[in-house]
This record gives C-alpha cells, sequence and structure tokens, in this order.
C-alpha cells in the first residue's frame, strides 16, 4: 500500500460518500462535467486504465498497485478504468484510496449486448457485486454504463455494418439504452446515488456538441489525422480520452522478437502495430511536429517516435489546463500497457516509463 500525502492537497483520506461527486449541471454554455470534492470544484489530472496483461491469469495484485504508483508519482488525482477489460482486484483499490487517487469505473460493457433472458440476468448480478465490493472504497467518484456505445451507435454506422435495420435495430438500441441507463444505475444507485453516467462520451468528437456538454474523447489527432495545435481548438468540458501511438524501446522488443528481425520494415516488426491507422500518423508527426527527415533505422524510427508522443501529450495537457474553468478534467489514453507493441501508453509493458511519462509529469506539476 502506498503511504504518501494525497496528491490531492486539499483532500483528507479517506473520502466519504458526501465528500465527492461529478456535477453534470447545465450552464450558459452547454453542460458541464465537473469532479467536486468537499463541496469544491478540483481539475482532474489522470490517465485510463487498461489490464496489465492480455492474460488475466498472469496478473498480480502488485501489478495493478504499480500502475497506482505511476500515477502517483507523475501527480495524476484521477483514473478511469476502461470498460473493455476487468475489474481490478482490492489492493488497487486499497491503494488508490491510500495514494488519494480518484476512482471512475466502467462497467464491463464495451460492445452492444443481448440484454435479455438469462445473460440479463447474469449481467445485473456481476454488476451488483462489483458495485457494492468497489463502492466500499473511498476513492471511488463515479460508475459509467459503457465505453463508447452511445457515440458509436449513432455517429458510427453500426446499423448498417451489422446489417441492422428497422424493428432489429430499433429492439438492439433499446434494449442496451435500459440496460445503460436504468438496470446498470439501479445496481449503482444503492452504493453510489449521485455519481452515474450512463455513458462515455456523452457527446461524439468532431462536432461543436461535443465541445459543449460533458465529457469527450477527442481522437481529431490520431485517427482524425489532425495536427497537434488542434488539441487547443478542441477542448471539450471534461476531455476523458485523447491520446497519440509511440513504440516502446528495442531493448524491450529485442525480448520478444528475435534479434534478426530487429530493423526498419520488418514483417515480425510491422505485425505489432494493431492500429488500422497503421504507423502512417507517427511517420507524418515526425516530418510534421519535430520538422524532421524520417528516421532510415529501427531504433531511430522509435526514438522519434516517443519524442513526437511526448510533445502531444505536453500540448494536448496545456490546451486542457489552460481551458479552465470551460475544461475541467483531462484523462490521458493510456497509462499502461498489456503487451510489447506500440500503443498510446506512456508506461511500456515492462513498467518502463516512455518520454511522454516526464512530459505528462512536468505538464501536470503546473498550477
Amino acid at each position: 500500500m502506498l503511504r504518501r500525502k494525497s496528491v490531492l492537497s486539499e483532500v483528507r483520506v479517506p473520502f466519504a460518500w458526501t465528500d465527492h461527486s461529478i456535477a453534470m449541471v447545465s450552464d450558459s454554455i452547454g453542460s458541464g462535467f465537473t469532479p467536486i470534492v468537499h463541496g469544491k470544484p478540483f481539475f482532474a489530472k489522470g490517465c485510463n486504465l487498461i489490464p496489465p496483461d492480455l492474460i488475466p491469469s498472469r496478473l498480480s495484485d502488485r501489478a495493478w498497485v504499480a500502475q497506482v504508483r505511476h500515477m502517483q508519482l507523475s501527480g495524476m488525482n484521477m483514473v478511469r478504468v476502461w470498460a473493455g477489460g476487468i475489474y481490478p482486484p482490492e489492493a488497487f483499490f486499497d491503494a488508490c484510496d491510500t495514494a488519494g487517487i480518484l476512482v471512475w469505473q466502467d462497467f464491463m460493457v464495451a460492445s452492444m449486448l443481448p440484454v435479455e433472458g438469462e445473460f440479463l440476468v447474469n449481467l445485473k448480478e456481476e454488476a451488483g457485486e462489483e458495485a457494492r465490493r468497489i463502492a466500499k472504497h473511498p476513492s471511488l467518484l463515479i460508475f459509467c454504463g459503457n465505453n463508447e456505445l452511445r457515440v458509436a451507435w449513432h455517429n458510427w454506422g453500426w446499423q448498417e455494418r451489422y446489417g441492422l435495420h428497422g424493428a432489429d435495430s430499433t429492439r438492439v438500441i433499446e434494449a442496451n439504452e435500459r440496460l445503460w441507463s436504468q438496470e446498470l444505475r439501479n445496481n449503482a444507485a444503492p452504493h453510489s446515488p449521485r455519481n452515474y453516467t450512463a455513458t462515455s462520451p456523452i457527446s461524439n468528437w468532431g462536432s461543436e456538441v461535443g465541445l459543449k456538454y460533458g465529457d469527450l474523447h477527442y481522437w481529431g489527432v490520431w485517427h482524425g489525422d489532425s495536427t497537434f495545435s488542434s488539441f487547443k481548438n478542441n477542448v471539450g468540458r471534461f476531455v476523458s480520452e485523447w491520446g497519440f501511438q509511440s513504440y516502446p524501446d528495442s531493448a524491450l522488443l529485442a525480448k520478444y522478437i528475435p534479434t534478426d528481425s530487429l530493423y526498419l520494415g520488418s514483417p515480425a516488426v510491422a505485425r505489432l502495430q494493431r492500429s488500422y491507422k497503421t504507423d502512417r500518423p507517427i511517420w507524418e508527426a515526425i516530418e510534421r511536429e519535430l520538422g524532421e527527415e524520417r528516421p532510415t533505422t529501427l531504433g531511430g524510427f522509435i526514438e522519434a517516435s516517443q519524442r513526437a508522443q511526448a510533445k502531444a501529450y505536453q500540448m494536448a495537457i496545456d490546451a486542457h489546463m489552460d481551458a479552465r474553468p470551460h475544461c475541467m478534467g483531462t484523462l490521458l489514453w493510456q497509462l499502461n500497457d498489456c503487451w510489447p507493441g506500440p500503443s498510446w501508453s506512456i508506461i511500456d509493458y515492462e513498467g518502463n516509463p516512455k518520454p511522454a511519462y516526464d512530459a505528462v509529469k512536468a505538464a501536470f506539476a503546473r498550477p
């Protein structure tokens, strides 16, 4: 367990339920999404967390607690536990309690589900058990019903992709909306009656509405091919996802890839890139954001990718913090990694900080 003064200096841990909440209040702009502690608003500085390994049976409590240590040492005060992973163990929440890291806990709902019959019964039982367990921890700030499903359904063409039309389409979305807005809320309410949001984000990125209402996942940088400067012009009320990829060091890759495959353009290295965008955004950022010619070696490419990511994270956090009180939180995607490949993480698979970690730490140290 971590022993240090809370990074939320105005907070005395342990918290009490009356001490903190999320204020989702309409105002002259739209609707805010403001963390409240002891009756006072505060700016959330944090990250999204994924499981520290692809194989849950390999995970120890120590691996989860190590992530809290990374958050604490970088000046973070909040973490979002992402819906596409697994529920962390008790040790993780104990560490957050002690370190003063507030927890946004997604229910594990990251796809449209057949929410009926025995499946729904099982899902509700699981959600109820997890809500009771997690809510005992004073670090819990808010439960969330799903990750990105509402905006995906209404903005990403899912009906056409999955061949759902007419009555079938209506049945699927209505059943899932009941799950997010009613069933899961009812499981959370006895334990955290004020702190629940049905979905994240509330609004889709790339629209004016997304900048005015609730939390926002801003992916214009990376998925939208936007320049790093676009972070400044796309600040939501609470930016709960955003990021840019880099590769882990070649010393780590050498543990998982044959040495004769450690070269630029190697099929073994190329297979590590799982984003549909491929490495293209990284190459473009090296030229555009760093003003450099393309590296000709794997080591040069990796080093430049890390510097580009560090610059992106510094610019994003500066933009979000400069926009206070319009924006009252920034949660980067993502803190940690679950395998030894390129990703948006600032800590690699073996727990080594990338250069972006130091950039984030310096940005969060600002008053």
